[in-house]
């Protein structure tokens, strides 16, 4: 499996906030593409824009593991997030590891 690490902005580069709906639909569509997903936080980091300046950001903290054939497709769908955010890039990181759900029963 392969655990992946989403930076989903809370504001849009203008300082608005994003919409918890807006956020939740993003949420929704990766649960419905990967099975589930956990929210660890907010984090804050610097961005260097297309331009040279620098944003600010605060960004939702989101982790999914997925199968290794399923990368691109989560991929394309975080490419549209970024659209629908007005992101430049939204950061996407992959790390191959052991993930284990231990069931109860």
């Amino acid at each position: 499996m392969t655990k992946c690490l989403l930076l989903l902005p809370t504001n849009y580069n203008n300082g608005q906030p994003v919409e918890s709906a807006k956020l939740d639909n993003c949420l929704g569509r990766l649960d419905s593409l990967i099975g589930g997903h956990t929210v660890d936080g907010t984090c804050e980091g610097v961005y260097r824009m297309a331009d040279g300046s620098y944003a600010r950001d605060t960004n939702l903290k989101v982790w999914a593991c997925v199968e290794k054939g399923q990368v691109p497709a989560l991929r394309k769908l975080v490419r549209v997030f970024a659209v629908e955010l007005g992101q430049e890039s939204i950061y996407l990181e992959q790390t191959t590891t052991t993930v284990e759900f231990v069931r109860g029963n």
